[in-house]
């Protein structure tokens, strides 16, 4: 019992010395995988034909679509948003740009912005910007999804973690999700992704 008792506590040592080595930037990158099991229960329950891959971590649109050997067109890329108080998800196809002219005429607003880290991280419960998955619903938020999503007819997108991405029926997206459809992006030229 003491060689346990030793070897547990020369664990619990060596767990504390690796977490003090990493650089404090790079522990706020530390994912919460609580968001990504809840996405994939709710695709599972919902009976749908959907497959979960696992990479390397990315952080762009572009650096996923190269990981995950897709189509840039297929991402579905989730945006973070706030307005008049509340947040919102905009998913676009990867593609393209938000404009944000567009998306202001579209909700009758002046008052838009790019949600924070820290609010992304807070209205996720701990997700880091770049696995936002399309899915507000899971946040209690409403899901704008722009129409260049409805050009492609499977999407791709991170789930919750940088390090795993579902590929599914862009059709069963919208059936699950049932986002409000409007058109708020335009092409993007200068790969800015």
């Amino acid at each position: 019992k003491k060689n346990i008792k030793k070897l547990n506590i020369g664990i619990k040592r060596m767990s504390d010395s690796i977490i003090t080595q990493i650089p404090i930037e790079s522990q706020s990158e530390i994912e919460n995988p609580a968001v990504h099991f809840r996405l994939i229960e709710l695709l599972k329950s919902k009976e749908i034909v959907f497959s979960e891959k696992h990479h390397e971590a990315v952080k762009t649109s572009l650096e996923a679509s190269i990981v995950r050997r897709s189509l840039l067109q297929q991402g579905a890329k989730a945006m973070l948003l706030r307005t008049k108080g509340i947040f919102i998800l905009v998913v676009m196809s990867a593609a393209r740009k938000l404009d944000l002219k567009k998306l202001r005429n579209t909700l009758k607003t002046k008052s838009l912005s790019l949600a924070t880290v820290d609010q992304v991280k807070a209205v996720t419960g701990g997700v880091i910007p770049g696995a936002v998955p399309p899915f507000g619903s899971l946040f209690s938020i409403q899901t704008y999804m722009d129409i260049s999503l409805r050009s492609v007819q499977e999407i791709e997108f991170n789930a919750g973690l940088r390090t795993s991405s579902v590929h599914m029926y862009q059709n069963d997206y919208e059936k699950i999700e049932q986002p409000i459809i409007v058109d708020v992006s335009q092409v993007n030229l200068n790969n800015q992704i």
